[in-house]
């Protein structure tokens, strides 16, 4: 992406300039680097607010709510994500939309506010499966598993950990390193609070599930709060 980007500035390409950019900032976040991160996606945005480019401007503001919410700012994270969620909705970009609000959902759950994070994860859940986005409905599974730890749930987020991970399997998709190692500790948390038997069995009965039925199962709303 440097590369690239040296040579669309030598270019003068500035949508091209802008897309690198963000881009870079998405990377740079996943390695952690949340300031470098932070200045690249304003660069980024800063250009397509200056192109008038809508598209440009919604993935710029999602990403850049993403980072906010890594450096614990919910606040900024929310009002980024909202003005990004706002434009996916005019330009009819559903998988948008469904990817603001998952991110609204980590918000949430960042705050302590499990059955709002709940009720975002499974209308996030539910878009994703209508587009076919089955990256998305895997990290929607994943994290309705975590929020069902955080509610006491230990049963339910074993199966959903488990249907999350079967799903990821079947796509060849992989955890980013930091969230790696939160999904390790719920998990672990989870494991804690159930003797061995009954743990392995609701997550043989999660990975079991098609993704129809881990959908269903995900939205049932007698099975979290």
């Amino acid at each position: 992406y440097e590369e690239c980007l040296a040579l669309q500035r030598e270019q003068g390409d500035q949508v091209g300039i802008a897309h690198v950019l963000n881009n870079l900032g998405v990377v740079v976040n996943n390695q952690g680097d949340y300031r470098p991160a932070q200045t690249f996606l304003e660069e980024s945005l800063a250009r397509f607010r200056e192109l008038g480019i809508k598209w440009g401007i919604a993935y710029a503001l999602g990403n850049l709510g993403r980072t906010a919410l890594c450096q614990g700012d919910c606040a900024r994270a929310t009002a980024q994500i909202e003005e990004s969620m706002a434009l996916c909705q005019e330009l009819g970009d559903r998988d948008g939309v469904a990817e603001c609000l998952a991110r609204l959902g980590g918000v949430s759950a960042a705050q302590g506010d499990a059955e709002r994070a709940t009720a975002l994860y499974r209308e996030s859940l539910s878009l994703y499966q209508q587009v076919g986005d089955k990256p998305g409905v895997a990290e929607c599974l994943k994290e309705l598993a975590k929020v069902a730890q955080m509610l006491a749930q230990p049963v339910h987020a074993a199966r959903l950990f488990g249907a999350a991970e079967a799903l990821r399997q079947a796509l060849n998709s992989f955890l980013l390193p930091d969230e790696r190692v939160c999904y390790e500790r719920s998990v672990a948390e989870a494991r804690a609070q159930l003797d061995e038997a009954t743990f392995a069995a609701a997550w043989a009965e999660g990975r079991a599930m098609t993704l129809e039925q881990a959908v269903i199962f995900a939205l049932d709303r007698q099975n979290l709060a």
